[in-house]
């Protein structure tokens, strides 16, 4: 224990306990902790908060020499030059902080609050007293030195914000002694909810005590902003309590969530961790703005009408446990600014259940968000559909007992004695809150026997349920329409959990549970406590490996970087194309990973590369940086997610080579059941990848992106396990979403892979000629079966026989000699030379599963070296997108058009242009550039997507698209009038309608 002797020391100690007056004697606990004193103060039942909600505050003082640095520049001497500089920063810092958030301080925290049950503090307010003098007394300079400070207070906070909210730091302050004996500094730093991010969170101030009188603050804000809070307070004046937006917050807290109305500050401060990765410039400002979305009063659940912007942005008293906004975000990919809905459970106002207006409030958020055609963001933290009782008719219930003297008897009904009967009617008005009929008991007395209590208050019971199925329609009409994507911020039970799965992308913390009813209330149906916690039934263990959650996160920062990240590939409005985000990958580079010779291909590497041994990173396909895996715990043997090629978004689809194992929980409410390991091979649809294959297609359609399927199946399997749980079902599921595609779908089989039989059949380029192209590399192989098979059935023994007595000279020459042991002699070559010919039989039957003989067969739109696949396919999808977007512009106007007849007006500008201009690509082996272009592959001869991507978005391209849409116009309003006059009854209006125009047109201008 080291003893506080100094006189300034003492000083601040005793302004310590002085600003703590009204909390309660602080508990001291002092210590040494490398170079701090700790002090901590609890104080339980403050503000009538739970013992877990502890207020801890955390005084420490600085005994260590403490400097400026002026942009990284250490001044030892006590000077510094550059006040204006926004790199000033306390030059013990890094030492101070680090010793702050060890495990030691915490300890150091947890023992101040010593007695309280092991609670760790929620709310933890920090002083730090510098003591050594420090040269920020220069007068002329006091603005710049205000200015300095806040900004490496806002450095600090930036740079150590996660660290703060895990240590539950609220609120942090400094006090800077200054040369000369000078007014000292303060520096408050507020950080509330964990994720504030700007200058607004900081205040400056400097100490001043004019003589005989006490010192107060004195706001250094600047003469562009208003004073602090706390201009002119006494400096040693009490800390306030809590206010009610504090307490709620801490009550969030404890169910580990963050408050509903904290999300945009979370979003805020994920977008600057983003903007810091991407490696461009963030924009300066506030990169989130909110507006509060409101519902009518009186809108009902039943209604469809759509959410409205609150007046000014800011929402109106809360009067139900749901709060919504409109928000506008500057992400990377959008930098001017993207819209989204966000809409929140308020888990402190009834544990965030949905009753008739939650219902109202979230079905009308998402007939906004599908009005406006905006992506919905639902942040759970629910307890389900609620329920309770008529309060009113439960405090004057009374029953009629069998026996008055023995209750154990039972009872005969339930009554309201006349007097409260006649109080409840008079309250209740012209709606009927119970339903009862007039009896007398034995000495005549009237009652009201209770039949049907229908309460005053709306939300008891089965309004709610109804309610809830009308947003569980309402969300999963919004994930055909829009775009939706489900955070569980906390747990999330019934009506909540379906929600989750009926949006179907799925974020969940690790620490919070998807689940349809309490463990509680599972235990007293089977009797006997089988189950102990809510993880255990919908934890991430379970959820994260059956399919309902995408990703799983530790916290929500995680989830909602994790939501922005998701939100890059989509389209900033339904209907529109991805957004393109143009990173540092060269498109033109070749493909740096290959699996070695005899080596199967590795899913993940060959999608977004890897690093080796020796720390060289080995490129994949795809943009690096940009593959995000979706479900990965799921169906491990496919793997699926989303990634860029040339910055363009794309959905991808690969296959695991090697054997997975799915897991089987034993089941706690079944005492037979144990757990279950079954191994899945590679390169195999089982039910559950084949489910996940089909699933990730339709997430990519209805986000509008494009398909690149890296095939690598050697078929189905077929047990009868397998058959009875479903992959006959399932491989129809991935035919369905393949011939429904409409983006731009590649079918690729990578170096090594191979697709026979009925893998081969599910995602064939015939299932959507008009959207989807196969491509082999030249290593690729496919077929019905795998050589080894097609030998069984095709060259058999007496066929290898055969070949052998055709093509073997020995046996050729004892055929030849004759005699009595000629006979022996072949049987003992055949049977030596039998397993070579195996192997030739199957060298053979492999030469039919080549890519050359798949292109012959018209099967392959072409042959793309590995190395090579890189800008080929970004070449080739660019030509997609573009034939596809004019081709959608062509059938807005005349929907008969049919797609070749589009795509020979688009191609005819591009086959018609200067030869000058023309950069040929590599073309696919098996198609040269010169070759005949096959059915279904593209409209004109040659393949030269590189160019046709420059000429499309070109000058000369969009004025040839120009052209050809006016004429497509003016065609279809020709052909729509000579319609209309083909019908009698349509011709005079028509007639009439016309010479009323050229009467207009023929009058003269007014000047």
């Amino acid at each position: 224990m080291d003893r506080v002797s100094s006189a300034p020391q003492l000083l601040a100690m005793l302004e310590h306990r002085d600003v703590c007056k009204g909390l309660g004697d602080p508990g001291l606990n002092l210590g040494r902790l490398e170079q701090l004193v700790v002090a901590v103060l609890a104080k339980v039942g403050l503000l009538a908060l739970e013992p877990r909600e502890l207020v801890g505050s955390c005084f420490l003082l600085s005994t260590s020499g403490l400097g400026l640095v002026d942009r990284g520049r250490r001044q030892e001497d006590g000077k510094c030059s550059r006040w204006t500089s926004a790199e000033l920063f306390l030059l013990g810092e890094p030492s101070w902080y680090r010793s702050l958030l060890s495990g030691r301080t915490k300890g150091w925290l947890g023992a101040g609050l010593a007695g309280h049950q092991g609670s760790r503090p929620d709310w933890v307010h920090i002083f730090l007293a510098a003591l050594p003098l420090l040269p920020l007394h220069s007068v002329n300079q006091e603005a710049a030195i205000a200015a300095a400070l806040a900004e490496g207070a806002l450095a600090i906070m930036r740079r150590h914000g996660a660290q703060f909210r895990h240590a539950a730091v609220a609120e942090w302050e400094i006090r800077l002694r200054v040369m000369d004996r000078l007014d000292p500094w303060r520096i408050i730093v507020s950080t509330p909810t964990g994720h504030e991010s700007d200058l607004g969170s900081v205040q400056v101030y400097r100490e001043h005590c004019e003589a005989g009188q006490e010192a107060v603050y004195v706001s250094k804000h600047g003469e562009a902003a208003q004073a602090y809070p706390l201009h002119h307070k006494p400096v040693l004046s009490p800390y306030g309590p809590l206010k009610e937006m504090q307490q709620r917050r801490l009550a969030a807290r404890r169910h580990r969530t963050t408050f509903c109305f904290d999300f945009p500050d979370v979003f805020e401060n994920a977008l600057r961790n983003i903007w810091a990765s991407s490696g461009h410039s963030c924009p300066k400002g506030s990169l989130v703005e909110s507006c509060a979305l409101e519902v009518a009063a009186g809108c009902s659940y039943r209604s469809a009408e759509p959410a409205m912007e609150a007046p000014g942005g800011k929402a109106r008293k809360q009067e139900e446990g749901m709060v919504a906004w409109r928000l506008l975000l500057q992400t990377p990919e959008a930098p001017d600014g993207r819209m989204v809905v966000a809409i929140a459970n308020d888990i402190t106002y009834n544990s965030g259940a949905f009753g008739p207006r939650e219902d109202a409030v979230f079905r009308a958020v998402t007939e906004y968000a599908l009005q406006h055609k905006l992506p919905l963001v639902y942040l759970a933290a629910n307890s389900g559909a609620r329920v309770g009782l008529a309060n009113e008719v439960k405090q004057c219930l009374q029953v009629a007992w069998v026996s008055a003297s023995d209750p154990n008897k039972g009872f005969n009904y339930l009554y309201l004695a006349d007097a409260d009967h006649a109080r409840l009617v008079a309250a209740g008005g012209e709606e009927p809150t119970f339903a009862c009929e007039r009896v007398a008991d034995d000495g005549g007395q009237v009652r009201w026997r209770l039949r049907d209590v229908i309460g005053s208050e709306d939300g008891l019971g089965v309004e709610c349920l109804s309610g809830s199925g009308a947003i569980a329609s309402t969300y999963a009409r919004a994930f055909r329409e829009g775009f939706t994507i489900t955070l569980v911020s906390g747990r999330t039970v019934g009506i909540g959990a379906y929600l989750a799965r009926l949006g179907r992308r799925c974020i969940q913390r690790t620490d919070q549970p998807i689940i349809l009813t309490g463990f509680a209330a599972l235990n007293k149906l089977l009797g006997r406590d089988v189950y102990t916690s809510q993880m255990q039934l919908g934890g991430p263990k379970v959820m994260g490996v059956n399919g309902i959650s995408h990703h799983v996160v530790d916290d929500d920062f995680e989830g909602v970087t994790a939501v922005l990240r998701w939100l890059s590939y989509v389209p900033t409005c339904t209907g529109l194309a991805p957004p393109l985000l143009i990173g540092n990958d060269p498109v033109d580079r070749n493909i740096g990973y290959a699996p070695a010779q005899g080596e199967k291909l590795d899913a993940r590497a060959a999608i977004a590369g890897k690093r080796t041994s020796d720390g060289q990173h080995l490129s994949g396909l795809f943009d690096r940086g940009s593959w995000i895996e979706a479900q990965a715990g799921w169906a491990k043997s496919v793997v699926t997610g989303r990634a860029r090629l040339g910055g363009i978004p794309i959905g991808v689809i690969a296959v695991e080579t090697q054997t997975a194992m799915l897991n089987i929980p034993a089941d706690p409410g079944m005492p037979d059941s144990s757990e279950r390991v079954i191994p899945q091979a590679g390169q195999v649809w089982f039910p559950d990848s084949a489910l996940k294959t089909a699933q990730a297609m339709e997430e990519f359609q209805l986000e509008g992106l494009p398909l690149m399927i890296m095939a690598n199946w050697r078929g189905f399997s077929g047990g009868q396990r397998d058959l009875f749980e479903g992959v006959l079902q399932a491989g129809s599921l991935i035919v369905d979403q393949l011939r429904a595609y409409t983006q731009p779908a590649f079918i690729y089989l990578p170096p090594g892979a191979e697709l026979r039989g009925g893998a081969w059949v599910v995602i064939d380029a015939q299932i959507n000629s008009d959207c989807v192209e196969m491509y082999a590399d030249p290593s690729a192989r496919g077929g019905v079966l795998e050589p080894e098979g097609i030998v069984e059935i095709k060259f058999r023994v007496p066929e290898l026989l055969q070949a052998m007595h055709r093509i073997d000279p020995v046996i050729a020459s004892l055929k030849a000699e004759g005699g009595p042991r000629m006979d022996a002699g072949i049987k003992a070559r055949e049977a030596a030379l039998l397993p070579m010919y195996r192997q030739v039989a199957v060298a053979f039957a492999e030469m039919h599963d080549t890519p050359v003989r798949m292109a012959a067969k018209g099967t392959l739109r072409g042959i793309v070296p590995w190395n090579r696949a890189r800008p080929y396919f970004h070449n080739r999808l660019r030509r997609r997108l573009a034939e596809d977007a004019f081709l959608q512009s062509v059938r807005a106007i005349d929907a008969k058009v049919t797609r070749s007849e589009a795509l020979r007006l688009l191609s005819s500008g591009f086959a018609a242009r200067p030869a000058l201009h023309a950069s040929p690509q590599e073309a696919p082996e098996g198609q040269g550039s010169g070759g005949r272009a096959r059915a279904g592959a593209a409209v004109f001869d040659g393949d030269d997507d590189a160019a046709f991507g420059e000429w499309v978005g070109g000058e000369a391209g969009l004025a040839h698209q120009a052209t050809h849409l006016q004429s497509l116009q003016a065609a279809a309003a020709a052909r729509n009038a000579s319609e209309q006059l083909a019908v009698p009854s349509r011709r005079s209006g028509l007639l009439a309608a016309l010479r009323q125009l050229a009467a207009l047109q023929q009058q003269p201008a007014v000047p």
